[in-house]
């Protein structure tokens, strides 16, 4: 993963990876609603499309949409896109590694989304002489747990505490004024966190840790005024670049959009020494832990200015590096990466969906066809699954404000065309 940005790359990936590095199925946190199906997650991987180029090879777990390809190619030209033959239901790495030789692009780069333990066979099936981190080192960097022992160790602010029974969530949150915030090691199946406000509820959580092989990590809320992502390549030896920055939208907890970053915040994070040093230091340490390959981390500053640098690490592929792409691939123009979740019947076919949307974005005059108006483009199309399917977008405006008003309008195109939005900016 190493090799000159000159050389062509082969794209592939399971989206959902948080649930191979997971070490338990029960996690002390209650799951969230609304969540896509997994075969939903599974076809996200068409996201990948944005981050290729003209040759370059993704490999997606479905056959996209003709419609799809038509509404990517505003962008300019992406790489050759093909879907893995073989059962839906089985994670792609898998498809690929028992497809050897049939998809073999031997002369290119793996650009896997993220690396779980298929990854290294489906890299060798294609053909590829380079190596992936290991799997055990892949899961063991993207705990929370991980990123919080980086933090403790330098000192950084935002630092939690890390629990593993009722006993020691008691006593950690005994020591939190207002507000307490729980977060599992794996973010997985709409697990990832819980805002708690009475402490009643504490006990239940505990009740489920002292039966739950697995730890929380325990800190208090914070108020923030602005959240952020750091994209890095980190090579073996640890020598990191960075790629870029991107703001975030997150509605509580939860992230909602990767959006253009507020041009002063990027300015203080830029010329900010000892932040350029933590990311530095954290590429090193990743590297000393197994692992290299694209990494996103994820801040915030506090409502009284303090810059929290490690918030989370996400060794992978992101959002928020699909959002660089379309920053670069609509200069001058404010971007911003989302998506709704949408009930889907059994029976439909996404193909069908997906032309139907399309539909729905042009009639309502939306779509974004370049150039400096403003618009939205419809990223996936086999994300349409029963029961509930994600719609990834993206918006193109001149300002935050007018694609606030762009994503708005999409949620009533979309509403109108009969999938009601459950998931909002």
């Amino acid at each position: 993963m190493d090799a000159s940005a000159q050389t062509s790359g082969t794209f592939f990936g399971t989206f959902d990876a948080e649930r191979f590095w997971q070490k338990s199925d029960r996690s002390a946190l209650p799951e969230a609603a609304a969540r896509p199906t997994a075969s939903a997650l599974a076809s996200a991987d068409e996201l990948l499309i944005m981050l290729s180029t003209p040759g370059d090879a993704v490999l997606c777990s479905r056959e996209p949409t003709p419609g799809l390809l038509d509404r990517l190619a505003v962008y300019g030209s992406c790489g050759s896109v093909r879907g893995v033959p073989g059962d839906a239901d089985v994670c792609v790495e898998e498809r690929i590694a028992g497809l050897a030789g049939q998809l073999s692009t031997p002369g290119n780069r793996a650009r896997p989304y993220a690396v779980i333990p298929a990854t290294a066979r489906a890299i060798q099936a294609l053909g590829i002489a380079e190596h992936s981190p290991p799997a055990e080192a892949a899961a063991t960097v993207n705990s929370k747990v991980w990123s919080n022992a980086f933090s403790v160790r330098h000192g950084l602010p935002g630092a939690a505490t890390v629990v593993r029974s009722s006993a020691e969530l008691e006593a950690a949150a005994a020591g939190i004024e207002g507000p307490v915030v729980l977060k599992s090691a794996h973010g997985v199946a709409g697990r990832g966190s819980l805002l708690v406000h009475e402490r009643r509820v504490l006990t239940s959580i505990g009740a489920r840790l002292d039966n739950a092989d697995t730890a929380l990590l325990v800190q208090p809320y914070l108020v923030r005024t602005a959240d952020f992502s750091a994209h890095l390549d980190v090579d073996a030896c640890g020598t990191t670049r960075l790629v870029g920055l991107r703001g975030m939208t997150c509605q509580g907890l939860a992230f909602s959009s990767s959006d253009t970053l507020d041009e002063s915040l990027a300015q203080r994070l830029r010329s900010d020494p000892d932040y350029t040093a933590t990311l530095w230091q954290l590429g090193v340490e990743l590297a000393e832990a197994g692992y290299f390959g694209p990494v996103s981390v994820d801040g915030l500053v506090t409502r009284d200015g303090t810059l929290v640098p490690v918030l989370e690490v996400n060794a992978r592929l992101s959002m928020g590096r699909a959002g660089l792409e379309l920053d670069r691939r609509a200069p001058g123009l404010c971007s911003s990466l989302g998506s709704f979740n949408a009930p889907v019947a059994e029976g439909t076919k996404y193909e069908d969906l997906d032309a139907r949307l399309d539909t729905a974005v042009r009639d309502a005059d939306l779509a974004w066809e370049g150039g400096s108006r403003a618009g939205v483009v419809l990223l996936t199309g086999a994300t349409l699954q029963p029961p509930t399917g994600r719609i990834y977008w993206a918006a193109h405006a001149g300002s935050p404000e007018k694609i606030e008003l762009l994503v708005q309008g999409l949620r009533a195109a979309l509403t109108s065309a009969g999938f009601p939005c459950q998931v909002t900016r």
